[in-house]
């Protein structure tokens, strides 16, 4: 298994298997398969919106909210660590 979201992603089998499920509609085995990933350990961004995504579009929009916020926080969080390092280079 890949280290991250993107060394997976770019794994041309299950990248393809990964859109191929969407483009489908069977979401449900791709949600399965991004959980999958998510409980082995992969806190990717990018995997976390995939999943996010896939689950507004299995109209499972309630599970989608905590995913969603979560990954806003993590974001808000990481700009502010960017921005008060520019501040204190600035000194």
């Amino acid at each position: 298994m890949a280290s991250t979201f993107r060394d997976w992603l770019q794994e041309a089998s299950d990248g393809r298997m990964l859109a191929e499920l969407i483009a489908r509609r069977k979401y449900t085995k791709a949600i399965e398969h991004l959980l999958r990933l998510y409980k082995g350990g992969d806190r990717e961004p990018g995997l976390r919106f995939t999943l996010a995504e896939v689950l507004v579009l299995a109209s499972r929009e309630r599970q989608a909210v905590p995913v969603l916020l979560g990954l806003a926080d993590e974001l808000i969080a990481s700009g502010a660590k960017r921005k008060r390092a520019r501040r204190q280079k600035g000194r």
